[in-house]
């Protein structure tokens, strides 16, 4: 029971500290915009957690594995995942988003809701 958000709650007065160093090397935005994402962040992730416990459950049916083409995660990894998973009998997909960072669904958020929306599709259909 603990996640990466875990460290924010730990953390007691560096806690908005963890955040701001996270927001500012993932996105980059005017100061005002700026310190209002990392003000609305800790917020969030100072919560009490909940659903970031649950992940392993949700992913659980199909995992899908997505990358911004310029993603500060390796995408590598994310493929040799998929790719395992499938050899194991395992559902998985694995999909670059163009012009997007690691959070594509802001970035390129017409490609990515394209590309779940078929999945949603996909899933549907197979039910």
């Amino acid at each position: 029971m603990v996640s990466p958000f875990s460290l924010v709650r730990w953390g007691g007065p560096l806690g908005p500290r963890f955040v701001s160093g996270w927001t500012s090397r993932r996105v980059s935005l005017p100061e005002a915009e700026a310190e209002a994402l990392h003000l609305y962040s800790y917020q969030v992730f100072k919560q009490k957690g909940s659903g970031e416990y649950a992940l392993t459950y949700l992913l659980a049916p199909e995992v899908v594995f997505m990358y911004g083409d310029s993603d500060w995660m390796d995408a590598k990894a994310g493929k040799a995942a998929a790719d395992a998973m499938q050899r194991s009998g395992g559902r998985s997909r694995f999909r670059i988003v163009s012009n997007a960072g690691h959070h594509l669904y802001l970035d390129n958020y017409e490609e990515f809701n394209r590309y779940v929306d078929r999945v949603l599709a996909d899933v549907e259909r197979e039910t």
